[in-house]
């Protein structure tokens, strides 16, 4: 290993800042991070509904068979659920850490 190479770890150790400090104060690193949380929220929602979509269209392309109907009918939903479940459980609690913690360097709430 290196003599001259420093990981991150060790560079927050020897500034006697944590990893765990390394988002904190520092809007110029959160703002984009907030910048593509939102946008990946977005395409999150969109590909859920283009899921669904597409499900409905390989519902009605099988009306003449009942057999592909449920299975049809299942991707056409879960598509749109995982959808959902990623914003819900990923986008919406990344964004509101990023929003509190450019508040909290900036002591002012965002939009």
């Amino acid at each position: 290993m290196g003599g001259d190479r420093i990981d991150a770890v060790d560079a927050g150790r020897a500034n006697g800042a944590g990893i765990r400090n390394y988002w904190d104060g520092d809007r110029s690193r959160l703002e984009p991070a907030l910048v593509f949380f939102r946008a990946f929220g977005r395409a999150v929602n969109a590909a859920g509904l283009i899921g669904l979509v597409a499900g409905l269209v390989l519902i009605l392309a099988g009306l003449d068979d009942p057999l592909l109907i449920g299975p049809n009918a299942a991707m056409a939903l879960m598509s749109l659920f995982y959808g959902g479940l990623v914003h819900l459980a990923v986008i919406i609690p990344f964004t509101a850490m990023i929003k509190n913690r450019i508040a909290e360097s900036n002591n002012r709430e965002l939009p």
